[in-house]
């Protein structure tokens, strides 16, 4: 499926680089009979998770303090092509690329137990003992794809645009966490890895709202997908001596379900032959309900956390033509 959505943008993009070839059918020479447009979006976004912790200090089993991990803004893509007709029925392919990672380090304190994320029945959790070491990574990647159709109406003073589609995604959790000893020589090392690829379908809603004539327009997006594919888990331990310790490997089918809103203000004007040039400042959010880790072989003695919901939030500053 992603090999067909990447097939259309293709089909989209040719279809604007000859845009003036597109003609009404039996009107040659007629000014073309659907409008090729194209934004490019940059967008700049950090995540909050359900939980994201890097490191646990613990002194006893009632006294310990969560480190967290710090995420900081991270600048990922997003490209729309597309043709609407003129009776305001279009379609479009959207793709977008989402990848940040954080790492943190810690040693331990005299009386401190440093603990890694997530404990194993098996083999309990990853831990640094006094004047040890901790280095504890986080990366998240994420790959969306859709292929959307929709209506362009007018209501009162607003311009509406509402519509579905599918979407193809991919997307991976990686944590890991490195225990070094006093002399900073690499000790045990555990390695967690959870991906999930699905498909399905979207619903999208966007308003634009005119300011007058200055050019100006409100805008207001929403986005809906439910998703349904494979999720796969892995995770091993490796010892100083290079000894690899499988903990887990497994998959099952799962659903993710996905919600957008963007909230911004468009400056737009005619250029040269007619065509409409935009810039965009927008604030976005996004949340990814049932997306991350899910390991149910933790004993209750033993720490034990699900990363099932991603937040992204920010802005993105985009900029567009309708040829």
């Amino acid at each position: 499926m992603k090999n067909i959505c990447f097939g259309l943008i293709a089909l989209l993009l040719a279809s604007i680089l000859n845009a003036e070839e597109i003609t009404a059918a039996g009107s040659p020479g007629e000014s073309a009979s659907v409008t090729p447009f194209a934004t490019f979006e940059n967008v700049f976004l950090t995540p909050h998770l359900t939980s994201d912790l890097a490191v646990e200090r613990r002194v006893s089993s009632t006294v310990h303090t969560d480190e967290q991990f710090d995420h900081s803004f991270a600048y990922s893509p997003r490209l729309v092509l597309g043709f609407v007709g003129e009776s305001g029925f279009d379609v479009r392919s959207r793709i977008w690329w989402y990848e940040t990672d954080a790492t943190e380090s810690f040693t331990a304190s005299a009386g401190e137990t440093l603990i890694g994320r997530f404990g194993f029945a098996s083999s309990g959790s990853i831990a640094a003992g006094a004047d040890s070491s901790l280095v504890t990574s986080e990366r998240i990647e994420l790959l969306t794809v859709d292929a959307e159709a929709g209506q362009h109406i007018k209501f009162r003073l607003w311009e509406i645009h509402a519509g579905g589609g599918v979407r193809h995604m991919g997307g991976s959790f990686k944590y890991d966490a490195q225990v070094f000893d006093a002399g900073g020589t690499p000790q045990n090392r555990r390695d967690i890895g959870h991906r999930f690829d699905g498909i399905g379908p979207t619903l999208f809603s966007e308003f634009r709202r005119p300011i007058a004539d200055t050019g100006i327009s409100l805008l207001a997006n929403t986005r809906y997908a439910l998703l349904f594919g494979d999720a796969k888990t892995t995770a091993f331990d490796t010892a100083s001596n290079a000894t690899v310790s499988n903990l887990a490997k497994f998959r099952n089918m799962h659903h993710v379900q996905l919600g957008e809103i963007q909230l911004g203000i468009e400056y737009s004007r005619l250029v040269l032959d007619g065509s409409r040039l935009f810039v965009q400042g927008m604030w976005e959010a996004q949340v990814w309900q049932n997306f991350g880790y899910d390991i149910p072989i933790q004993s209750s003695s033993q720490r034990s956390e699900s990363l099932e919901d991603l937040g992204l939030i920010g802005a993105s500053f985009n900029i567009g033509i309708e040829l």
